[in-house]
């Protein structure tokens, strides 16, 4: 095989690699509104080469809901009030983990799951943050829906597995 054969299949096996990566759900549509008795609450995580292989459990209350995947969201409907989102990490990981948020009724709010890598070359960081409307509607729009009902659960390797 020659140098240029190789180089190609290696290109080939990259791309299939970081298409694998990504949340496959349909594009981001917006949900039905919530009523008077209830908040939305999208969460997103924009595509990234930073740790695409990296999928954290997001909790919500301290209940796991589902894995946040490169490119992926996901939405739900909360009893307004004080609610607590956290990303379950291992140890060896940095950053901002969890964000509270007070949720009005009829109102939406876009949390985003930010990674990225220390100054170190295997500390990884991920951190969860509330986002302004204008920002969170701009970023999910390229995001795949991941339905929470088919999320595989969270393990400790920290990686997303079949579990």
């Amino acid at each position: 095989m020659k140098l240029f054969d190789i180089e190609k299949y290696l290109l080939i096996v990259l791309l299939f690699s970081l298409m694998a990566c990504s949340a496959v759900g349909t594009r981001f549509q917006l949900a039905a509104p919530p009523n008077v008795e209830s908040s939305l609450v999208y969460i997103y995580r924009a595509s990234s080469w930073k740790n695409m292989l990296i999928s954290p459990g997001v909790l919500i209350d301290g209940e796991e809901k589902f894995l946040i995947q490169n490119g992926g969201y996901s939405f739900f409907y909360l009893k307004p009030g004080v609610h607590t989102f956290t990303l379950k990490l291992s140890d060896r990981w940095e950053g901002l983990a969890q964000v509270q948020v007070n949720t009005e009724p009829t109102q939406s709010y876009y949390l985003k799951v930010d990674t990225g890598l220390g100054p170190e070359l295997f500390v990884r960081n991920f951190r969860i943050v509330k986002v302004a409307d204008p920002i969170g509607q701009e970023e999910i729009k390229e995001c795949g829906y991941l339905d929470p009902a088919q999320s595989k659960r969270f393990s400790k390797s920290y990686v997303l597995e079949d579990n």
